[in-house]
């Protein structure tokens, strides 16, 4: 809608020419997406970096959640009497 009444005009003020329309539409395109972006992804390292630290700073050193390498000890077969 802005960028229609930017080209038509209001009633007492002169249309902007189209390289000043792409102007600003390019300035809001790069305030809004680009640092946005790019504030949101530093603040978002900065909270789960500071969360993951925290965590391994409250476990105890030989405690985990989950053990990947466990070994899986096998079966034990009951001997059968004939």
């Amino acid at each position: 809608m802005g960028t229609v009444l930017t080209r038509v005009g209001l009633p007492g003020l002169v249309p902007l020419p189209w390289t000043q329309t792409f102007a600003i539409f390019a300035y809001a395109m790069v305030s809004c997406l680009v640092v946005n972006d790019a504030v949101k992804v530093a603040m978002i390292k900065w909270r789960v970096l500071n969360v993951v630290t925290k965590k391994s700073e409250s476990q105890p050193a030989g405690k985990t959640g989950s053990q990947p390498n466990a070994k899986i000890k096998p079966a034990v077969k009951a001997e059968s009497r004939s």
